[in-house]
């Protein structure tokens, strides 16, 4: 009587041992094909931010999953392996791809601050944490974090320059109500662009 129940317990430990291999195999691969980003966010374009509410309800509209700025800039200070990850070097100049202010301008060494300099920029050197968040933003684009239909690198720029030429205003559409640092900033996070 003992040896049945030994063995009925041996099957029956053999068949959960089966079910649970079979359905840890095949688990990853229904969440796979079903997921979508976890931390995605519907966005829009900055033209679209008056109407961006009304017209992508319910998910629908682009979705945007970048990366925080504070991440890419650790990555950069980390090791070899993690700056890999930046699509771009992190000494490259600022002004490889934003131009038209002298803000970011290291006058100790007389020279322009790359991406990872003016990503470390404390309190007035970076008042809004604009240009941390335009980085960040620029980094999220080139690595596909971001739907071109809310913003492309082309389109980003657009806003730093209209910024830095009107001497700190950037207007989202026609009519629009400009935009100081803060409320480009504002933007650039809460659509997932740069959170």
């Amino acid at each position: 009587m003992n040896q049945d129940k030994d063995t009925h317990q041996t099957v029956t430990s053999e068949a959960r041992r089966k079910l649970i291999r079979g359905g840890m195999a095949a688990g990853p691969l229904l969440v796979t094909l079903t997921s979508r980003p976890v931390l995605a966010t519907t966005c829009y374009s900055p033209s679209e931010t008056l109407s961006g509410a009304v017209s992508h309800k319910g998910g629908e509209g682009p979705q945007c999953a970048g990366e925080s700025p504070g991440v890419w800039r650790q990555k950069a200070e980390g090791n070899a392996q993690a700056k890999l990850e930046w699509p771009i070097p992190p000494e490259t100049l600022f002004t490889a791809y934003f131009t038209g202010i002298a803000a970011f301008y290291n006058h100790d060494q007389n020279r322009y601050m790359t991406m990872l300099e003016v990503m470390q920029l404390q309190g007035n050197g970076d008042p809004y944490k604009l240009g941390f968040h335009v980085i960040g933003a620029l980094l999220n684009i080139m690595t596909n974090r971001v739907d071109p239909l809310a913003l492309t690198v082309s389109g980003l720029q657009a806003i730093w320059s209209e910024y830095v030429s009107t001497g700190g205003t950037y207007t989202p559409f026609a009519g629009a109500t400009p935009w100081g640092g803060a409320e480009i900033t504002a933007y650039l996070k809460s659509t997932g662009i740069a959170p």
